[in-house]
């Protein structure tokens, strides 16, 4: 009884969630499913060699959140210098080609260029610059810097983990890393149990 069934093209659609990354690959290069979502760009190879076609578009951001902005959790991101050198030290061009395979186009703000909310000077404001970073925690008194705890999601690819941990060395920030399930991981975040962390948010509207 759908208001428009001229725009159906299937008498029957079943929706399968497959919540591991290589049982999806998987499932493509065996011909079980006729698309899926590809949760990871380093797979991209591997798909179309199997013979699938891919359509891709820019449609997530990722980054990296720093949510203790009050030192609540007793950490220095309290301290807008802290927070600001760290988006001067994370190389977000590597991050991109780590996590996405080079797909993608680095930016600074959470808004997509499409969104009325998008400010194209919001990704000038944090230019990759280790010498500034260092000043600004020198000033901010940490320029022996500090301990800062997040969850990894092995899911995700351990590449981009460890160029956010690289990053952040430059400036003194020696990031432990707890491993979550990807299952459990939103929970994690949200009791909250970590300061920040490498997040993905869908930009789809």
């Amino acid at each position: 009884d759908y208001w428009a069934p001229e725009t159906i093209h299937y008498d029957e659609l079943v929706l399968r969630p497959i919540a591991d990354p290589t049982a999806m690959v998987n499932a493509i290069r065996a011909g079980e499913i006729n698309a899926g979502n590809l949760l990871s760009n380093d797979v991209v190879p591997e798909v179309e060699a199997a013979g699938w076609d891919l359509h891709t578009q820019e449609l997530d951001w990722v980054g990296l959140t720093l949510v203790d902005r009050d030192g609540s959790m007793g950490t220095p991101l309290s301290d807008v210098r802290v927070r600001q050198a760290i988006n001067m030290a994370l190389d977000n061009a590597a991050v991109l080609n780590a996590y996405g395979a080079g797909y993608g186009t680095v930016t600074t703000q959470v808004f997509n260029t499409s969104s009325p909310a998008f400010d194209a000077a919001l990704d000038e404001l944090y230019p990759y610059d280790i010498e500034a970073a260092q000043a600004l925690m020198a000033e901010a008194g940490y320029a022996d810097g500090f301990t800062l705890q997040m969850p990894s999601v092995s899911a995700l690819g351990e590449a981009v983990f460890a160029i956010i941990a690289d990053s952040l060395a430059d400036i003194n920030i020696t990031v432990e890393y707890t491993e979550v399930a990807i299952a459990s991981f939103f929970d994690e975040i949200l009791a909250p149990n970590y300061p920040a962390y490498f997040m993905i948010l869908e930009q789809s509207a």
